[in-house]
């Protein structure tokens, strides 16, 4: 259950376990974000105060969105082994946890006990930074090494802070865990530097070392598996990712709390580890696809287009709208993304592309971008069997993602079945509205969910399985639906349209079945 509470309120409430509700800086763009009204302030269910259970030692974790993301998955594998508690803030750079908004409010009482602390500081550390200490300059350009960026923490600086920040936290007679700074790969964010995170875990493994912390190597433990877990070209991670991390936090925090001299310590130990790793993890779209299915498909656009755009694209691609407007180019490989700018009025259709397919179950993963060149952009992502000679186009089931939402439609069984498409027809001829059975039937072949429209790089996971469609963005599914035409037992084309523009990087087809 989501829990909202005006701020001054949440203050109190956090306030009782020891743990203020504080704004972190790193969070905000310095002295341009605007006031938020206590009265829009909500409460991440992260964030909101537990009622301890007495007779249970108190853990405390502290860090990045990265730990926010997989905290209360520990929770819930700890639950009955320990009160575990959550930071109400991003805990961000070692020089957030010094300040006035760090550990001298996360752990106000000079007197508190924890039995247990599990914390990391180092993505916000290594991160770049203007001289004015913004991540952007006033064009939007993030921080780089090459446009006058330097690390918000140096290295140096971040040896130093650590060692204050485990002095601290000592006070609090607290068993210490360090988890280190998970990789940084190829980033979309221009401040994160490819690799950046190794120097700083190195200095890190070495204060904890000499500090007797505990090193819980979240590092080495997600990169065999990064292209599963982490987001493309992103420092944050899938929900598998996150449940991931929370089973070898869960299990670090078990161990700690184990007492030595208790001869069931061992098995204890065991016990939670055998109960963390058999816990049914989320499994994603796109995990579902690459472990069950095979890859069929797969273009990086890293080549140049010959002649006109849409049938220059090469690697099999196919346009069913380029032959109307040959003289316009609606399609350019550009540094391995496939850019789009449809058409559309002198057309009188938006651009449409597609590539052969062939499965039954099964779908694809594309990497999209509205780079917001056009107002009113749409990307329709689906499948089409050419073969099905009751359809109009062949045209089988989509996706489309707009400023009104993202909907899945089943078109099969729908609006492009070609009888029901002539009954709607006549309607529309007459300019009639539709008989109560036949607009009834056609709104059941969709659904609508609300999504905001934006110009950021998502990851879109599009599947069929059996009569259900479902669409994921970024490793989260949005939406659902099952119809009857979504189990048609040949997707032989992928296929999709642009109304406006839209750029794709990367495509992945894969078949179940």
């Amino acid at each position: 259950m989501k829990v909202s509470f005006p701020l001054s309120l949440a203050v109190v409430f956090l306030s009782m376990a020891g743990l203020p509700l504080a704004a972190n800086p790193e969070t905000l763009a310095p002295a341009k974000q605007a006031a938020v009204s206590p009265k829009q302030a909500a409460v991440p269910p992260e964030f909101v105060a537990i009622t301890d259970d007495p007779s249970l030692p108190k853990v405390l974790l502290m860090g990045d969105s990265v730990s926010i993301a997989y905290a209360l998955e520990v929770r819930k594998a700890l639950k009955g082994r320990a009160n575990v508690h959550r930071v109400p803030a991003n805990c961000g750079s070692t020089k957030t946890a010094l300040g006035s908004y760090g550990l001298v409010r996360w752990i106000a009482d000079e007197h508190a006990k924890w039995d247990v602390i599990h914390f990391n500081h180092g993505l916000h550390d290594l991160s770049y930074r203007f001289a004015d200490d913004a991540d952007k300059d006033k064009d939007g350009n993030y921080a780089t090494p090459f446009n006058g960026g330097h690390p918000n923490v140096s290295l140096s600086e971040y040896e130093a802070n650590l060692r204050a920040v485990v002095a601290r936290l000592k006070r609090t007679g607290a068993k210490l865990i360090f988890a280190s700074t998970t990789p940084v790969p190829e980033c979309d964010a221009g401040k994160y530097v490819k690799d950046s995170e190794l120097p700083y875990n190195e200095i890190a493994h070495r204060v904890m070392a000499a500090e007797g912390v505990l090193w819980n190597d979240l590092w080495a433990h997600v990169k065999p598996d990064q292209e599963r877990l982490q987001g493309k070209r992103n420092v944050h991670f899938m929900p598998t990712g996150s449940a991931f991390m929370a089973m070898k936090v869960s299990e670090s925090i078990g161990a700690a709390l184990a007492n030595p001299a208790d001869a069931n310590a061992t098995k204890s130990v065991s016990a939670l580890k055998e109960k963390v790793s058999s816990a049914a993890l989320p499994m994603s779209d796109a995990d579902w696809l690459r472990s069950k299915g095979s890859l069929i498909f797969h273009d990086a656009f890293e080549r140049e287009e010959e002649g006109n755009g849409m049938h220059g694209i090469g690697n099999g691609w196919e346009s069913a709208t380029a032959d109307r407007v040959p003289h316009i180019k609606q399609a350019d490989l550009d540094g391995g993304v496939l850019k789009v700018a449809s058409a559309s009025k002198e057309a009188g259709h938006q651009a449409h592309i597609h590539h052969d397919a062939g499965f039954a179950d099964g779908g694809v993963i594309v990497r999209f971008k509205f780079p917001g060149i056009n107002k009113d952009e749409t990307l329709q992502l689906g499948f089409v069997d050419r073969e099905e000679k009751g359809l109009h186009a062949g045209h089988l089931c989509y996706g489309i993602l707009n400023g009104g939402g993202i909907t899945l439609v089943d078109h099969k069984t729908g609006v492009m079945n070609l009888a029901i498409r002539s009954q709607r027809q006549a309607y529309l001829d007459r300019k009639e509205p539709l008989p109560a059975e036949l607009d009834a039937l056609l709104k059941r072949k969709q659904i609508v969910v609300p999504w905001t429209l934006d110009h950021e790089w998502h990851e879109l996971v599009l599947v069929t399985e059996s009569d259900e469609m479902r669409l994921s963005l970024d490793g989260k599914e949005l939406a659902r639906h099952r119809s009857d035409g979504f189990a048609h037992p040949m997707k032989r084309w992928f296929s999709f349209l642009a109304n406006n523009t839209v750029w794709i990087e990367d495509v992945k087809i894969l078949k179940v079945r």
